[in-house]
C-alpha cells in the first residue's frame, strides 16, 4: 500500500495506551495478565480450537474478564511484540496501523494478525513489504527510531538509504539509528539489549567483561551516548547488569513493557540481581510503578 497521509508520526511505547496484545496459549504468567487488566484491555489472539480452554483458564485464574477481548483467528506463535500492529498517526491526526512483513515466513498466520485486529477495531491498515520484527524496533515518538542491523540484513534488495527513506515515508522517522547487533548468534533484536525509557534515556544491557558479547555491547553503549536526541542533546545511557541465568545466556531485563504509569519487567529468580535491575528502572523512571515478574518461560532473547 502507499504510505499514510503525511506528515506521519509513529507513537512510542511510553505514550498513553488503551490495551495490550497477547496470544493464547500463553508465553507469560497469569499474574502479569491480571496486572494488565487493572489498567487496560487485554486483547487475546486465540484460535477457535483453543478459545473454550482459554476462557476456562482465564476465569479460573481470576482474570477480570470484563477487560479481555478475544480475537479469534489462526495464529502460529506467542510473539505478539514481533508480529503485532505498529501504530502511527497520519497527517490528519488519525490512527493508522502499519503492517510490516513479519520476518518469520514459516508463520504466515502471525503475519496477518495486524490486518485482523485492524478490521476488528475499525482502524485503517497500511500493509508494506519491509521485513521487520517489533522486537527489533523502538521509537521515541518524535521521528527518531532505533534497530539493530538485522533490518539491513533481512532486506538485501534495498540499500541502507532506501530503507531510511522507507522509514521516513511510512513511519515519519527522519532519524533512523541502526546499530550493529551485539551477538554473533541469537535473534538480533534490539530489545534484547536496549530500551528507550523516554525521549532522552536509553537503558542498555551490561554483562561481565568475560562475556563474549562484552566488547560489542560496550561499543554500542558508547555509540548511543554519542548520538543526539531530538532536543539536540546526547542520549543519556543507563546500564542494567544482566547476570547469567539457567534458561539461557543472561537475564533479559531490557525486554520489558512500559504501559502507561507502569514498567513491567521480567525477573529471573535471582533476588539480588533482580532487585538491582528493578531499582535501575525506579531510579530512571520517576513516577512509574516498577513491578517484576518471575516466570519459568523467560529466556535470554525474549
Amino acid at each position: 500500500d502507499p504510505p499514510p497521509l503525511a506528515p506521519v508520526r509513529n507513537c512510542a511505547e511510553f505514550e498513553p495506551s488503551t490495551g495490550a496484545l497477547i496470544r493464547y496459549p500463553l508465553g507469560i504468567p497469569y499474574n502479569l495478565i491480571q496486572e494488565l487488566t487493572e489498567d487496560v484491555m487485554v486483547h487475546v489472539v486465540v484460535s477457535s480450537a483453543y478459545q473454550s480452554q482459554a476462557v476456562s483458564n482465564f476465569t479460573a485464574q481470576g482474570v477480570n474478564m470484563a477487560r479481555v477481548e478475544w480475537i479469534v483467528a489462526p495464529n502460529n506463535s506467542i510473539w505478539t511484540r514481533d508480529y503485532g500492529p505498529w501504530f502511527v498517526f497520519d497527517g490528519n491526526g488519525d490512527q493508522v496501523i502499519l503492517d510490516h512483513y513479519y520476518n518469520r515466513p514459516a508463520r504466515p498466520d502471525d503475519n496477518v494478525i495486524p490486518i485482523v485486529v485492524g478490521q476488528r477495531w475499525g482502524i485503517p491498515v497500511v500493509t508494506h513489504d519491509l521485513w521487520h520484527a517489533g522486537g527489533n524496533y523502538m521509537t521515541e515518538g518524535n521521528g527518531l527510531s532505533f534497530s539493530s542491523d538485522l533490518v539491513w540484513t533481512e532486506n538485501p534488495g534495498m540499500t541502507h538509504p532506501q530503507i531510511a527513506q522507507f522509514m521516513l515515508d511510512y513511519y515519519g522517522v527522519d532519524t533512523y539509528d541502526v546499530l550493529p547487533d551485539i551477538s554473533l548468534s541469537g535473534i538480533h533484536h534490539i530489545d534484547t539489549w536496549g530500551k528507550l525509557l523516554d525521549e532522552e534515556t536509553v537503558l542498555m544491557k551490561q554483562v561481565d567483561p568475560s562475556h563474549a558479547d562484552y566488547a560489542r555491547m560496550e561499543a554500542n553503549a558508547a555509540t548511543v551516548a554519542s548520538l543526539t536526541d531530538k532536543y539536540g542533546r546526547p542520549f543519556r545511557v543507563v546500564r542494567v547488569y544482566c547476570p547469567p541465568i539457567p534458561t539461557g545466556n543472561v537475564a533479559a531485563y531490557t525486554n520489558s513493557l512500559i504501559l502507561n504509569h507502569k514498567a513491567l519487567v521480567p525477573t529471573f529468580n535471582k533476588p539480588v540481581e533482580d532487585a538491582a535491575a528493578l531499582q535501575v528502572y525506579r531510579d530512571n523512571m520517576p513516577g512509574y510503578e516498577v513491578i517484576g515478574y518471575t516466570y519459568s518461560g523467560w529466556i535470554t532473547d525474549d
